[in-house]
């Protein structure tokens, strides 16, 4: 299971599903190439951090995802203002 929080938008995703590790060389280079393009986009150097840890070989894996939950708690700051926004059935993730 993976949980990710935005604190700014008061958010949380929640992912579950299974780990296959990637034996194939193929998809051991995509996760590879998907891991640098990652680290360029979002650090300072193109080195993924996890390629500075001395720990062994590198292991890859995919999630074959069983469920995802978005759970959004951004409704604002007051508790009159969340009510009326829990009691609006397109907002609140009833179906009915």
């Amino acid at each position: 299971m993976l949980a990710v929080y935005d604190g700014k938008n008061q958010a949380v995703v929640q992912a579950s599903g299974r780990a296959i590790e990637a034996k194939e060389p193929e998809a051991q280079h995509e996760i590879y190439q998907g891991t640098l393009q990652a680290a360029k986009r979002t650090g300072e150097d193109i080195v993924p951090p996890v390629a500075k840890i001395v720990a062994g070989p590198f292991v890859g894996f995919t999630i074959e995802l069983d469920n995802i939950w978005l759970s959004e708690y951004g409704w604002g700051d007051t508790f009159a203002h969340s009510l009326k926004h829990i009691q609006d059935p397109r907002l609140s993730g009833d179906p009915a």
